[in-house]
């Protein structure tokens, strides 16, 4: 490649990128048409490019961005103010140059000239006339003679070039590409072309003329900069390392397994080394391909307002999080879903000004484009506070299409119609706009983005907007992944769509596994989980047999379900390869990635198992399913167990733990009468049970285990001897033999009598300042009710609320909530949601419907913490809505409605 081409290869580069930032720049400077800093940037920019074409010898292009200099030169420099029409003319002369640096890129030559001459003329006649329009001659309002005299065609302000319709035009057209090619044309190196000018003729106002002189430098003032820190990579290189990075993945993989089948201390010393370097030469070689979600966002000022004012509609657009990182690869993938749902939001959601002034809205509306990370994935939110998804009218437009049927119109929750627009050919627009209305696109936006292994979901209230949000991964070259294996066959299955596992033996699996119309369910925490049996989906051989169910489930974005496997094997980092093109239409399998043995494993596509749920929807048995699933049925809890001494085992709510780590004795100090532990830069205070509970005394060992909690942003930790298990089990509290504080009861778990122990008010008993800020004393008696069906939470919040200073009373069901409430005075309930006889929403209603008891203060405190559950409860009459292990989000709730009661009593 010779250096002319090197050279033309960086210019394209660089123009490209600046292009995309002067779409941003002039939408922003038409907003704020006096900041002189935005100003003088997109001059720099054009000006360069102008520079540059002229040193190729690119008439047309040198041309275009020669007027457009004028123009910008005369708003530099306060002759005009940048309006409307200035902008428009200024993007369109960006929209020419983008096409003809593209056609560069693709052929190395300029389009044919005769293409752009008519533009070319319009914006010459712009640039003259902007002067008339602003009210004064450019040499009367101080126009740099640097701008003007040399580079600018001999006839200023000639009648003669105003006509853009007649015959001549052709000539007047040539003229005006003639102009600028004498300078750059004839010149081997134009940038040096304006020093000359700028040093002879300076504008009249004193603080103009040093400014242009420093701002217009030979050469383009950005490039310098940029490569003291930057270099340019061809992104195919960058593939093939990531690549070669995959392969390492592999190879690491391999030699651990063969490792750790040796068991030489030596080997596994050296292997251990390895896959640390591996990870981290990973992590590097995966932030070369990282670009912030910027690239793509700041596209959208422009597209915001081109689309505005086709709708004829006011919207100011908000980014935020644009620095959010995402591979490259997703990047390009998302721009087109992306550009989709911003017309969506323009053209359907938001409301042309005067409607929305009628609805007591400001008449411009608002788009924010969001992204953040979250679980190891990125989120991308459209939110706009337009109208919303009225889901009476889509369930309308679907009977009228034929989408759905009257029963399944009146079964459908309000969220399940709110999906259909993502059913092909869905639209609810009245008519076809060249904007959108043909129900083509959301479909494809779904399947696009799913195909990415993300999820998209829509969250609307009518009258308020709408939330598009989207799921994505970082990236989509090495992936974490659970490892499952049926039928003696191993296969892959991205984290990212992991929820939890969920082991059941044989006598669980016959009394929660359900089957309606062929279809099986399983009763989740009170849900119906829908069920797929991996080796009937893949047609594997398989028989009825009493055995234990190991079921992964798993999340598509708008539903969940579960696929049952025979083993839950491992998780690890696995390496996505395609498939060959025998495979790859399977439905099934999103790829495929070697193991740490050498064979092979197929990647499951979770939106394709998805699809093979034939749920026939029998609304009537189903929601008879779930009303069974409410009846009387102990909850189920995920437990740590954990043993002090041998003979005892212990068990605790895993959510309230923070972390589990094993520590030597000889790392213990006594610090102020009080055993501590240094752990990650933390002095960690330590707590043996036994100095507070009837219990045998921790023995002693060379090592330790540590429960550790964070309370009040403050660390402490058990200290126990062994962790036994982290069980998901339903169990129902025994609170009659086992009476202590600190003791909430005990239960039967795997064979074994278990204590379950109060953490709260063991660590209170520890230390009494870590609950500083939730212990206010309480000046009158206080009565709350507990409606709560689960012994075990029931004991759990009765400890809470009495700690706290209250007098508590509890009922097993809604419907002995309510008859208690109905004869006893009662300040505030606090109240499970699932539960038999009367749920709490039920209860809620029947609350509100009361008059004696209407204006009761109710906390909903539920494992149930979604967005829609959260909804129907508020819908319901609930006033707050907390999760039931939070004991002082808990406490804060019932202290403040307490105290709202009383201040509307006064």
């Amino acid at each position: 490649m010779s250096f002319e081409e090197d050279v033309l290869k960086d210019f394209l580069v660089e123009a490209k990128e600046n292009l995309e930032q002067l779409d941003e720049q002039f939408v922003e400077l038409e907003q704020d048409p006096q900041n002189r800093d935005l100003l003088s940037s997109i001059f720099r920019t054009v000006h360069t490019i102008k520079g540059t074409a002229g040193f190729f010898g690119f008439k047309t292009l040198e041309g275009i961005a020669h007027f457009a200099e004028d123009i910008l030169s005369k708003l530099r420099d306060g002759v005009v103010v940048a309006d409307q029409e200035t902008i428009d003319i200024l993007l369109k002369a960006v929209d020419y140059i983008k096409a003809i640096v593209a056609e560069l890129e693709n052929s190395g030559k300029e389009p044919a000239e005769t293409e752009y001459l008519d533009f070319i003329i319009e914006l010459r006649n712009f640039a003259e006339n902007i002067t008339q329009r602003g009210g004064t001659s450019s040499e009367e309002a101080g126009e740099p003679a640097s701008e003007a005299s040399p580079e600018s065609p001999p006839e200023p302000s000639s009648p003669e070039a105003e006509p853009v319709a007649e015959a001549p035009q052709e000539s007047a057209g040539e003229e005006a590409l003639r102009a600028p090619q004498a300078e750059g044309g004839s010149q081997p190196s134009a940038p040096p072309e304006p020093q000359a000018p700028q040093a002879e003729t300076k504008p009249p106002a004193p603080a103009k003329g040093p400014e242009v002189s420093k701002k217009a430098p030979s050469g383009p003032p950005s490039t310098t900069h940029l490569t003291e820190s930057h270099i340019r990579v061809d992104v195919h290189l960058l593939d093939n390392l990531m690549n070669l990075a995959g392969e390492l993945v592999l190879s690491r993989n391999r030699l651990v397994q063969i490792a750790n089948s040796v068991n030489d201390p030596e080997l596994l010393k050296a292997t251990q080394r390895l896959s640390l370097i591996t990870t981290e030469m990973q992590e590097q070689i995966m932030k070369t391909r990282m670009q912030p979600v910027g690239n793509v966002f700041n596209k959208f000022p422009r597209i915001v307002r081109d689309l505005a004012r086709m709708a004829n509609k006011q919207v100011q657009l908000k980014i935020e999080g644009a620095e959010t990182e995402l591979d490259r690869s997703i990047i390009e993938a998302i721009k087109d879903p992306l550009t989709h749902l911003v017309r969506n939001s323009i053209d359907h959601g938001i409301e042309p000004p005067d409607i929305r002034v009628q609805k007591g809205k400001p008449p411009v509306g608002t788009l924010i484009m969001k992204a953040y990370h979250e679980g190891g994935q990125v989120i991308i939110e459209i939110q706009d506070d337009g109208g919303g998804i009225d889901p009476d009218k889509v369930r309308q437009k679907a009977l009228e299409r034929g989408i759905i049927n009257k029963d399944e119109a009146e079964s459908l929750s309000d969220r399940e119609v709110i999906n259909l627009i993502f059913k092909p050919g869905f639209s609810t627009a009245e008519q076809v706009t060249n904007i959108s209305g043909r129900g083509v696109g959301m479909d494809v936006v779904k399947t696009n983005i799913e195909k990415m292994g993300g999820t998209v979901e829509i969250l609307s209230e009518p009258g308020q907007g709408t939330t598009i949000r989207i799921k994505i991964p970082l990236t989509l070259a090495i992936i974490p992944a659970i490892i499952v294996r049926t039928k003696g066959e191993r296969y892959a299955i991205p984290q990212m769509n992991l929820v939890e596992l969920v082991h059941l033996s044989a006598e669980e699996a016959e009394k929660n596994v359900h089957t309606i119309a062929g279809s099986e369910f399983y009763r989740l925490r009170g849900e119906i989980l829908p069920l797929v049996r991996l080796d009937r989906v893949l047609s594997l051989p398989y028989q009825d047999e009493d055995r234990d169910f190991n079921i992964v489930v798993l999340n598509t974005g708008d539903r969940q379900f579960g696929l049952v496997v025979d083993e839950i094997l491992d998780s690890e980092e696995i390496v996505v390869k395609p498939l060959s093109k025998h495979l790859k239409d399977i439905a099934c399998y999103a790829g495929a990635t070697l193991m740490g043995d050498g064979r092979a494993a197929l990647i499951l596509d979770i939106v394709g198992l998805a699809s093979t749920l034939t749920l026939r929807s029998e609304e009537k048995d189903l929601r008879s399913l779930a009303e069974k699933a409410s009846t009387k049925e102990t909850e189920r809890q995920f437990l740590l167990l954990f043993r002090v001494a041998p003979d005892e085992v212990f068990a605790i709510p895993l959510a309230l733990v923070a972390r589990l780590d094993k520590i030597k004795a000889s790392d213990i100090e006594y610090v102020g009468g009080k055993e501590v532990i240094q752990y990650r830069n933390r002095t960690i205070p330590l707590v043996r049970l036994e100095q507070f509970l009837p219990i045998q005394p921790l023995p002693e060992q060379e090592e330790y285990h540590l429960v550790a909690f964070t309370i009040n942003g403050k660390d402490v930790a058990f200290l126990v001897s062994t962790i036994e298990d982290s069980v998901d089990v339903a169990v129902e509290l025994d609170d009659s033999v086992f009476r202590h504080e600190g003791i909430l009861g005990s239960a039967i778990i795997k064979g074994k009598t278990t204590l379950f122990l109060d953490v709260y008010k063991i660590l209170e008993m520890f230390d009494p300042d870590l609950f500083a800020i939730s212990q206010e004393t309480i000046s009158e008696p206080v009565r709350i009710l507990i409606a709560e069906d689960s012994s075990f939470y029931r004991n759990l919040l009765r400890s809470y609320l009495e700690g706290a200073g209250f007098e508590v009373a509890v009922a097993e069901d809604g419907q002995e909530a309510l008859e208690y409430l109905r004869n006893n005075p009662v300040d505030v309930l606090v109240t499970d949601i699932e539960m038999p006889r009367m749920n709490g929403y039920q209860l809620a209603r029947a609350i509100r419907q009361d008059a004696k008891l209407a204006r009761l203060p109710i906390v909903a405190v539920t494992s149930l913490s979604g967005e829609e559950d959260r909804k129907r409860g508020l819908e319901a009459g609930i006033d707050d809505y907390q999760v039931k292990l939070d004991r002082e989000k808990v406490l804060e709730a019932v202290k403040r409605l307490y105290a709202e009661k009383v201040r509307q009593a006064a």
